[in-house]
């Protein structure tokens, strides 16, 4: 194992990218019954290139792995972004340090497996935190055990892939990523406008009041189009929820068996929830294709989102899967990418970021709440 030549790692590092960004994408429809559970296989770019890259390279293949990730699956504002970038960062650092330790002697297996235990004993920890909740750590089992098996799933496939896989031999051509006609002061516009509906919503306590924002911005996003995702946040409500009432707070509402549903414990899971769930929405309608990818760009970015937008457009069968070689099809691409024109109706947005600021203002003197108390 051994680190390629500074010119190179900056080539390497933009293939990395967009695999790493096109894999965080395909996890990020896989349903899971866990909010912070991972499958991880958006990390298989940061297994095989670590013995690769130097430090600072490796540290921004992974940063631009978490990051690059939540925007475009839409959670960058959410709660889960945190959880991510925690778990992320430390299983990065981890592997980096026995690569560095053990060079040769370590595998792609055994780098996955360390990566991945201490990456969920990281989640586990800034979920229960995030979620203000210690009962977290009742899933903690689970959360290790699936993650072990999945990792070994990782490095099996990760030394199968660069079996046919030589990112010495990646060679980017100049080209033009995108040719969209943007305006600076209307994405500073669009950012305050994302920055104060998120703002507004993340501060709300008003179980009421966050369902009817929730519900609203779902129906936005399905008028602009947009993808909505209903397991994932039923999911997430019912697990929120019923850690929640574990411990019990205020009158007892009714039973469950020995279980009590408790009527505080109940507003305040729902609560979270809907924070949870909604932050991830907010964050899909304002972010998720409004980032504007110029030239001006770094290049390294501007040829990772190539990479990326060509994995989209791939057609693989199974039977070709295992022995995909990733390098030489871009190597072999077409550099011409169609136009990218953005529409948003700015009218919209205003009004969404407006009427959050006047909820929250107006929950401030007066709790809706008050008729379920």
């Amino acid at each position: 194992m051994q680190v390629f030549s500074k010119s190179k790692q900056l080539e390497v590092l933009s293939a990395g990218l967009g695999l790493a960004l096109f894999l965080a994408m395909v996890e990020s429809i896989i349903p899971k019954p866990i909010p912070f559970f991972r499958i991880g296989i958006a990390n298989i770019p940061l297994v095989i290139l670590v013995p690769k890259l130097d430090f600072k390279n490796y540290i921004f293949l992974a940063f631009m792995k978490v990051f690059g990730g939540a925007i475009l699956t839409g959670t960058i504002f959410s709660p889960i972004f945190l959880i991510a970038f925690c778990g992320t960062m430390v299983s990065a650092l981890i592997m980096f340090a026995l690569s560095r330790l053990f060079k040769d002697k370590i595998s792609y297996l055994g780098l996955s497996i360390s990566g991945a235990f201490f990456s969920d004993i990281v989640r586990i920890l800034v979920a229960s935190l995030v979620l203000g909740n210690v009962y977290v750590f009742m899933v903690a089992p689970f959360v290790l055990f699936s993650g072990i098996v999945t990792s070994i799933i990782i490095g099996l496939f990760s030394h199968s892939f660069m079996k046919f896989n030589d990112f010495e031999n990646i060679s980017f051509r100049d080209f033009d990523s995108f040719r969209g006609e943007r305006s600076k002061k209307n994405d500073l516009i669009f950012l305050f406008l994302a920055i104060l509906a998120v703002l507004a919503f993340a501060l709300q306590n008003s179980v009421i009041i966050l369902f009817v924002e929730y519900l609203s911005v779902i129906i936005v996003s399905l008028v602009f189009k947009k993808r909505v995702k209903i397991i994932m946040p039923l999911f997430l409500i019912i697990f929120v929820t019923i850690f929640e009432l574990i411990v019990p707070q205020g009158e007892i509402l009714f039973n469950i068996g020995t279980f009590n549903i408790t009527k505080l414990s109940l507003l305040s899971g729902l609560r979270k929830s809907f924070h949870f769930c909604g932050l991830i929405v907010i964050s899909s309608l304002y972010i998720k294709n409004n980032i504007d990818i110029g030239n001006s760009i770094n290049p390294v970015i501007r040829n990772g989102f190539f990479s990326f937008n060509k994995l989209l457009e791939l057609k693989i069968d199974k039977k070709s899967f295992l022995k995909f070689n990733y390098i030489d099809y871009l190597n072999s691409a077409d550099l011409k990418i169609r136009d990218i024109r953005i529409k948003r109706s700015f009218s919209v947005y205003i009004i969404i970021s407006t009427i959050f600021l006047a909820l929250f203002v107006f929950s401030i003197f007066v709790n809706p709440d008050q008729i379920l108390l």
